[in-house]
């Protein structure tokens, strides 16, 4: 990453993904902060869109699209793939999930969960409204090696119980721990 001009600055992993967030936002410089995962991209096609959108906007923050390709046409909400987008052509389909990942630098816009954070729930008890762009983002983590996602699965559903036992009532934990042990093939 340095040798295309990035900025790399260490983090030691503590285990709770909203705090690595949280860290590089910190160290974010410009006006707007986009955020992409190793496994995500935006297409070319879609930048001009992004451009405009926050050269014009009067928003703080907006939703896009998830897109997460996968060959399992069993996954709720499975869509099969027709577009002539280069990003999905090797899978056979995906499902959309809307998820906030542009906002403007402000302090009072955080990322919150130790694991699958986000910033909604952060952006609506501060009254910020969040629209969705129409722009996806396309991710490819669900198109590994079938070791590979074993090990993430049973690593996330370590972090949503970590997530519950500081949390008793957490609803949201207990939704994903169910959805991670369902996708694993296991029950409680």
């Amino acid at each position: 990453a340095e040798g295309f001009g990035a900025r790399v600055i260490p983090y030691a992993w503590n285990e709770d993904f909203s705090k690595a967030r949280n860290f590089s936002v910190d160290q974010a410089r410009g006006a707007w902060i986009l955020v992409l995962d190793a496994d995500e991209r935006i297409s070319p096609e879609d930048h001009e869109t992004l451009r405009e959108s926050i050269a014009t906007s009067q928003q703080s923050a907006y939703d896009l699209l998830q897109r997460n390709y996968t060959n399992d046409p069993t996954v709720f909400g499975w869509v099969q793939h027709r577009s002539a987008q280069e990003e999905g052509k090797d899978y056979r389909g995906y499902f959309d999930v809307p998820i906030t990942r542009l906002f403007r630098r402000e302090p009072k816009i955080r990322f919150s969960n130790r694991v699958h954070e986000r910033l909604e729930e952060v952006l609506d008890a501060a009254g910020i409204e969040h629209p969705r762009l129409e722009v996806a983002i396309h991710h490819y983590g669900k198109v590994r090696s079938a070791e590979f996602l074993q090990h993430k699965l049973e690593h996330y559903l370590e972090l949503s119980r970590a997530k519950l036992e500081e949390n008793p009532g957490n609803a949201r934990a207990c939704f994903e721990i169910g959805g991670t042990l369902l996708e694993m093939g296991k029950t409680l």
